[in-house]
């Protein structure tokens, strides 16, 4: 929306309130399983219901309908049917699973010329004269020692012979074809059987891909292009090994650069004469290609077609895999039309659990500059893939908090599943569907991230600083991936965690945007897209783009100001000096006092940063007391306003002073949670600065916003349902009289009576499984495999003798129990065990290399459940259990999941046969019996005989023993079904009254005095810790429902003097049933809070 359309205050606080459907979220919507018609629509329906803009039309893990198949392209034309006629937006993803280019794997198995090779290398101690077998193509070899001597002449196809006179270690370089197992070639029973990924540095594989994919589309559903479909999804495209390579790379090197490469390849690993020099042009080229043969015919075909092209790169938040994963990120990323990036897990900066970000104040805001760069105002991120079936709307919003504090404005949750049967429920859940039973109140979560996804597309950033990224530092610090880090990536992350930290409002600025003419010095301002910036960070690095450096000095000499470390660029990407341009810019506006330098940049404290940055450049936004480092803010300029979106990350309460610079006569504060925009008070003005006071709860965001025009006025479309407490929302003048003291909260621990939405459930487990057994690989395979270490080598060792020392003792059965889906950060913290315990490296390895070794080392150890999913696929397996009855309720129902396979079960000794009951558990796919008059008090025995499907997955989507459970009205104690459901009791966690494994809504119920002393003030029910959302009502009405803390409720209406009956309906997540079970319900007293009326 451009300047001149954005409307007046009345406008956008309108706006605000009734957000446009467009900028709701837009989910993954995961087509993962027989793809029925009428299932795709009722599922959209649901999704349009629960406010969702849009979908992403994902094949998906489990999908058993062949990718793109004539009847696969009926079901996406019955979804883009169906979302026409909803007013969804039906987003086209371009591949099967990730990463794009594939085609499912079928392009590589038709043209295996256009899988992606890369270049790796050995530095053996080998010899004179001793042979040594490469394990690919040899392309290069050199003799380290001494005077460095090339050894291209002792290469001989896959062999190298050493030299009779070798000065010291070779390295050599040879071939490596990335046919690592995938998500792309697994998962799914059609799959063709081969690995890999496209070279995307070949132009032959991108023309390939689009005419087996996109023109596909265009010709069955082009006349929806720009309307329905507005554009498509490009995931994850990155290169995989040491270093990247094609067949043409020498050629275009010697076209491109002028020299050759092969006789310098040694530079990529060592430091000697022009390597700075040589890696930039490398990598330089590497960024050339991948654009030229990948991202910019995709930009080009969806141009043409009227759509956007929207994605993330693979590892683009890893500043360090930079060079060997794209060449650089900058340009791919700006190919895009709307740039994007990923963050797995349910994590933040400030609370941890993400999963990939490695960089997290880096991440989202390389995707932000690229948009700027491009000219797009909306950044999307695919939010929360991997954080398990624990996540809550309370979770995801503080991660979204951070994400619209970065610059992003496009949220497209991961994922909604269509179907959890068998390994689908474990494909890097949550699902943003019904599986989840805070899915029901869903489109209030939709509704906040609609309101702040619009507000923020709006205007301009208010910049105070960019931060330059200097591209050919990180490019010059490669030495092959997993090696030699500069420690750039590092103190860039601090430098940018302490300006989010301190509430500067800041972008990064890419050194290639000087070359291109988007970021230049005019006069004392610094000009990126269009945005003046009257800062520059330099942070600590060693060389700098010529063409940016001349920037920034231009800027220091007409009076702009810089915050520099002790690290100043002293080099450029063609390694000549620039002392005689930047520095002495940079020392002539230390001189003046327009410059900051700050030493020590290994332990920089965050008093000495603002200390620096204070002296140059008074913040726009400060904190003046109360904790700082947890909030985070964005400030965005508006022709009619000025807005600052404040996120309180921490998970505790926070008091805050806040002052910002140029305030205007007119102050409200948007609640992006609620229906609610309110006017607020400036406490103070001084100047050109506001001071404004603001209590914020744990997780709790507001929308201040200031004006000169209008009228400020309190709006609300809805009667409030819920929220922030009256003091938090009016800030009375000082003169105001209040007649009457409110009395002291009333504090309740009640008796919680307890009526869930449905049947009980008993997880049956653990089992007793016989199967096929798997043989142990030979021991030649670990022996020659270059990714175990000595050390690894020796624990495979130790570990298969014990196992056949052991064997003749092993009992034919063996235990087993469903295997559970871990969060995504949980798994990161088990990869970091396998590389300590174990010594592999997993740095060194390309991701999915990484995961084919910890697969191999399990199997090689005996490790199938954790590797590969056991039984494993296509075994017959006979599994055996026991459940403990001491009350029979007469409707217990036993669930199982139907994957399709014949299955027999038999209950104490009865095999269980006759018309399956459906519409039963946790998935479609789920059949029962009725067993109440099948069972017995004490021991029952379950015996299930089956066989698993005969696909593979890829962990953590692997097969298993799939969860099998008795439903129905009862209570359990631990795994004991013991009496019916409980009575009123003490304690709100109802997992721990009974409910262990129960997921779904559950109706709490109290009764409560209120005295009368209470009545004539604003009364507030405050239920304080909740898992996961809350509806409540009072005396039989209803005060509305909270998704997102502080869970608050308005019953100033409803509440009376002595008795009073509250009803609260609390809605948990799937880990109980799917996961690992949580505490449930309301876990903290609950208080009645008395405030005076507003205007008292």
């Amino acid at each position: 929306m451009t300047n001149s359309k954005i409307p007046g205050i009345e406008g956008l606080r309108r706006c605000f309130l009734e957000p446009p459907r467009e900028f709701g979220p837009t989910p993954f919507f995961a087509l993962n399983d027989e793809l029925d018609h009428g299932r795709i629509r009722s599922a959209l329906a649901l999704l349009a219901d629960r406010g969702c803009a849009g979908v992403f039309l994902h094949p998906r893990s489990g999908m058993t309908v062949p990718y793109l198949s004539e009847e696969f392209f009926a079901a996406i034309g019955a979804a883009v049917e169906t979302c026409a006629d909803l007013g969804l937006k039906a987003w086209l993803y371009d591949d099967y699973n990730w990463p794009s280019g594939s085609a499912g794997m079928i392009l590589l198995r038709d043209r295996p010329d256009l899988r992606q090779r890369g270049l790796e290398y050995l530095h053996p101690e080998v010899r004179p004269g001793e042979e040594l077998r490469l394990p690919g193509p040899a392309v290069a070899a050199f003799d380290l020692g001494g005077n460095l001597t090339n050894l291209h002449d002792c290469l001989d196809t896959d062999h190298f012979r050493a030299p009779p006179k070798l000065r010291g270690r070779p390295v050599i370089f040879y071939l490596s074809d990335m046919n690592d197992h995938t998500f792309a070639a697994r998962c799914a029973p059609w799959s063709p059987g081969v690995d890999g990924c496209l070279d995307y540095l070949n132009p032959e594989g991108a023309a390939a891909f689009i005419t087996r994919t996109h023109e596909e589309y265009t010709r069955r559903f082009g006349s929806h292009f720009g309307k329905t479909i507005p554009g498509v999804f490009t995931d994850e495209p990155q290169l995989y090994r040491a270093f990247p390579w094609t067949g043409r790379l020498p050629e275009e090197f010697k076209a491109r650069r002028g020299y050759d490469l092969l006789d310098r390849l040694h530079l990529l690993v060592t430091e000697r004469g022009d390597w700075r020099a040589f890696r930039c042009d490398f990598y330089s080229l590497i960024e050339e290609l991948c654009v030229e043969s990948f991202f910019s015919p995709l930009r080009r075909w969806c141009d043409e077609h009227g759509l956007l092209l929207t994605g993330h790169l693979g590892q683009e938040e890893m500043i360090a895999r930079h060079s060997v994963n794209h060449g650089g990120v900058f340009r791919p990323l700006r190919a895009m039309s709307m740039p994007g990036v990923d963050a797995l897990g349910s994590g933040d900066p400030v609370n941890g659990r993400l999963f990939n970000m490695e960089r997290p104040f880096f991440g989202p805001r390389a995707a932000a500059a690229a948009a700027r760069a491009g000219g797009s105002t909306r950044v999307l991120c695919e939010a929360g893939g991997g954080a398990g079936w624990e996540a809550s709307p309370s979770t995801l919003k503080r991660q979204c908090d951070w994400l619209f504090a970065s610059g992003v404005n496009f949220i497209t949750p991961h994922h909604s599943l269509l179907s959890i049967k068998g390994l689908r429920k474990r494909d890097f859940p949550p699902s943003h569907f019904r599986q989840e039973p805070w899915f029901e109140r869903y489109r209030r979560h939709a509704e906040y991230i609609a309101r702040l996804s619009w507000l923020l597309s709006l205007g301009e950033p208010a910049v105070e600083a960019a931060v330059i990224f200097p591209t050919s530092t990180v490019r010059a610090d490669e030495r092959g991936r997993g090696n030699g880090r500069g420690g750039f990536d590092y103190y860039l992350e601090s430098i940018l965690s302490f300006l989010a930290g301190s509430q500067r409002e800041f972008e990064l600025v890419f050194e290639e945007e000087a070359v291109e003419g988007l970021a230049r010095a005019e006069g004392d301002a610094f000009v990126i897209g269009g945005r003046q910036a009257p800062l520059v960070v330099i942070p600590p690095c060693h060389t700098l783009g010529r063409a940016m450096a001349a920037e920034v000095a231009k800027f220091l000499d007409a009076g702009g100001r810089a915050l520099g470390f002790d690290t100043l660029p002293g080099r450029d990407e063609k390694d000549q000096d620039l002392d005689g341009l930047l520095l002495p810019a940079f020392r002539r506006a230390l001189a003046s006092g327009r410059a900051a330098q700050v030493l020590g940049h290994s332990g920089i404290s965050s008093e000495t940063l603002t200390s620096a940055l204070d002296q140059i450049l008074p913040p726009d936004t400060r904190i003046v007391s109360g904790p700082g480092r947890g909030v985070l803010t964005h400030r965005r300029r508006l022709p009619s306003a000025e807005i600052c979106f404040i996120a309180n990350l921490e998970n505790r309460p926070v008091e805050l002073d806040l002052s910002f610079a140029r305030p205007k006569a007119r102050l409200e504060i948007w609640d992006p949670t609620e229906t609610i925009a309110r006017p607020w008070t400036w406490q103070k003005q001084e100047g050109d600065r506001g001071l404004v006071q603001l209590d914020l709860h744990g997780g709790e965001s507001v929308v201040l916003v200031w004006s000169d025009e209008g009228k400020s006025s309190e709006e609300t479309l809805t009667p409030a349902e819920g929220g922030r407490a009256p003091e938090a929302i009016v800030a009375l003048p000082a003169e105001a009289a209040v007649t009457k003291s409110p009395p002291l909260p009333l504090v309740l621990m009640p008796e919680w009576e307890l009526e869930p939405a449905g049947p009980n459930v008993l997880l049956i487990e653990p089992w007793r499984l016989k199967t096929a057994s798997v043989p142990l690989p030979p021991p030649e395979e670990y022996r020659n495999d270059i990714h175990f270490p000595p050390r690894a080598r020796r624990i495979i060792s130790l570990g298969r003798g014990l196992a056949r020392a052991v064997a003749p003792l092993r009992p034919l059965e063996r235990r087993a129990s469903t295997i559970r889906y871990v969060d995504a950060a949980e798994m990161e913290r088990g990869s970091v065990f396998v590389q300590r315990r174990a010594g592999i490296d997993l740095d060194r390895w390309g991701v999915y290399e990484g995961i084919d070794a910890i697969t191999r080392l399990g199997e090689n150890l005996g490790l199938f459940p954790l590797t590969r999913g056991f039984p494993p696929p296509g075994a017959e397996y006979e599994a055996a259990a026991s459940f403990t009855l001491d009350f029979i309720p007469d409707d217990l129902t036993l669930v199982f999941e139907d994957l399709g396979e014949p299955t027999r079960l038999w209950l104490n000794g009865r095999e269980l046969t006759g018309e399956c009951l459906t519409d039963v558990g946790w998935d479609p796919a789920c059949r029962g019996f009725a067993v109440s008059t099948l069972v017995k008090k004490g021991r029952n025995r379950l015996r299930i005989k089956s066989r698993q499907p005969d696909w593979p997955g890829l962990a953590p989507s692997l097969p298993a023993l799939e969860p099998v459970a008795i439903y129905g009205t009862f209570a359990l104690a631990d795994r004991t079904v013991v009496r019916p459901q409980p009575g009123p009791a003490a304690g709100g966690n109802f997992t721990e009254r009974g409910y262990r494994f129960y997921s779904g809504a559950m109706t709490m119920r109290c009764r409560f005095e209120l005295p009368a002393d209470y009545l004539g003030f604003d009364l507030w029910l405050e239920l304080g810790e909740v898992r996961e959302v809350a509806s409540a009502r009072l005396n039989g009405r209803d005060a509305g429902t909270r998704v997102h803390p502080p869970f608050n409720f308005d019953v100033t209406e409803m509440a009376r003097a002595g008795a009073n009956e509250l009803e609260v309906r609390v809605y948990n997540s799937a880990a109980n049933l799917l996961g690992r079970p949580q505490p449930s319900g309301i876990l903290s007293a609950i208080r009645v809070a008395a405030f005076a009326p507003e205007g008292e």
